[in-house]
């Protein structure tokens, strides 16, 4: 079964508005099935919390910068850790964010790399230095992140392919960086319900959440809803779900696989498509994309090719 959640949010017990359980109850009533509280440097304990039936990921957001560029924020989430965790400063970016990602892992946690494109803080350079982080936000719904770049810099999802393409692995998740519950919902605030991952699990439980996060086992959306996806043998296949109000519009969806440096290799305005990985013409990878024609989208993770049919 898919599960719907969120990996990145924040109560009054950071910088948001609204105290975590009215959180998890915004979250719960709009169809939610997990949530991770991520509030800086604070880890909320789920047991203290009414989660009105929400599956709770306990996490955390590391905040920090380098010595080098104080003035450039590095964000980290550490997802699956139970207590607070310390980092040290280092000379550059990429130093100081491995030492968030290795204070993560060492405490048991997944790390994500948040927002790369907040303050335009990071590129493609910082994190191909690092290991050991799993997933990186392609989509922020925080309206100071500009998830899709502007004239002078790539968008996350460009910078996503050239960490790919040069060889590291990374999962790619779209969150609502939330802060804001209480009031008016607007574009120019952080609400939630932007941004969200849908996992495949095999019960209900944080620890399977986690399980398909590390795996890959997931997709991203900002709106598109798929049936399923997977690989059987050599074909990757991305079923839309038909279900969606806008299906029976001609060509509302398109989905597209995507290899090296960002290059479309197939793409299709089917239900079902599917694509034979030894087609991709010597790329190291294959993901799709599936955007609706009220641009939302849903982004599928990546799936390595064996060198011998990259030759």
């Amino acid at each position: 079964m898919w599960l719907k959640g969120n990996l990145h949010t924040h109560t009054n017990l950071s910088d948001g508005d609204s105290d975590p359980s009215e959180v998890c109850r915004c979250y719960a009533e709009s169809g939610y099935d997990f949530l991770s509280i991520t509030d800086h440097g604070i880890v909320v304990d789920p047991v203290e919390l009414d989660c009105k039936d929400l599956v709770l990921i306990p996490g955390i957001e590391l905040s920090t910068a380098s010595k080098n560029e104080p003035h450039l924020p590095i964000h980290i989430n550490g997802l699956g850790v139970r207590a607070p965790v310390a980092v040290e400063q280092w000379d550059t970016k990429w130093q100081t964010i491995q030492n968030c990602i290795d204070a993560i892992v060492n405490a048991g946690g997944i790390a994500q790399i948040n927002h790369p494109n907040f303050h335009f803080a990071l590129n493609a350079y910082d994190i191909s230095l690092t290991r050991g982080a799993r997933l990186l936000e392609i989509y922020n719904g925080h309206p100071q992140v500009y998830s899709d770049g502007d004239e002078a810099h790539v968008s996350v999802e460009e910078l996503w392919d050239q960490l790919l393409t040069n060889g590291l692995l990374i999962y790619g998740t779209a969150v609502d960086d939330s802060h804001h519950f209480a009031g008016e919902f607007q574009p120019r605030r952080a609400n939630p319900f932007r941004g969200w991952v849908c996992v495949r699990v095999r019960e209900r439980s944080a620890r399977e959440i986690l399980r398909g996060l590390v795996t890959g086992d997931f997709y991203a959306s900002t709106g598109v809803r798929l049936e399923d996806v997977w690989v059987d043998g050599w074909k990757y296949h991305v079923a839309i779900d038909t279900s969606c109000a806008s299906f029976g519009e001609a060509d509302a969806y398109v989905t597209q696989f995507i290899g090296d440096n960002g290059r479309v290799l197939h793409e299709s305005t089917s239900a079902h498509t599917e694509f034979n990985l030894r087609q991709a013409g010597g790329a190291r990878y294959v993901r799709a994309r599936v955007v609706g024609s009220d641009g939302k989208k849903a982004w599928c993770q990546p799936r390595l090719i064996p060198e011998f049919w990259r030759r």
